[in-house]
């Protein structure tokens, strides 16, 4: 019988970008009005390189489907939250969240369209992460 690994279920992300908490969003719970398995699909496939991950270090990322908030998108380093706008999934990116008392929070501009955080909000993430790691952490 083979390992975890072996079997390509297994991956040593812990605390890394990729090591995300997401909510089922709109495609398993009838709560949400936006679906964030998409999302935290395209994003782990933006960054699924381990060196790359590593050199940014520690970060918290948390995705959230609706303001339910059931992937707790407010506690992440990054926080993921999808809205509704006139029936178009859009989702607001934040920074700074955490789980300690005194956290402080950015929003990061405007909206962005499904299409638009898959295709563009990796890339922006990854500019602001790697400008993060040879600064200051988030």
């Amino acid at each position: 019988m083979g390992s975890a690994r072996d079997a390509g279920l297994a991956s040593a992300n812990v605390r890394l970008l990729t090591d995300m908490v997401a909510c089922p969003g709109g495609d398993f719970c009838a709560l949400t009005s936006t679906r964030s398995i998409p999302i935290a699909n395209a994003i782990a496939e933006r960054f699924d390189a381990l060196d790359g991950l590593n050199d940014i270090g520690d970060v918290d990322l948390h995705i959230s489907g609706c303001i339910s908030s059931c992937g707790h998108h407010h506690s992440g380093h990054i926080g993921i939250l999808g809205v509704d706008k006139d029936g178009d999934e859009r989702y607001q990116v934040t920074l700074g969240g955490s789980g300690e008392p005194a956290s402080h929070q950015t929003r990061c501009g405007a909206t962005m369209a499904s299409k638009g955080i898959r295709k563009n909000g990796a890339c922006r993430l990854r500019s602001r992460l790697h400008a993060a790691a040879h600064q200051e952490k988030l």
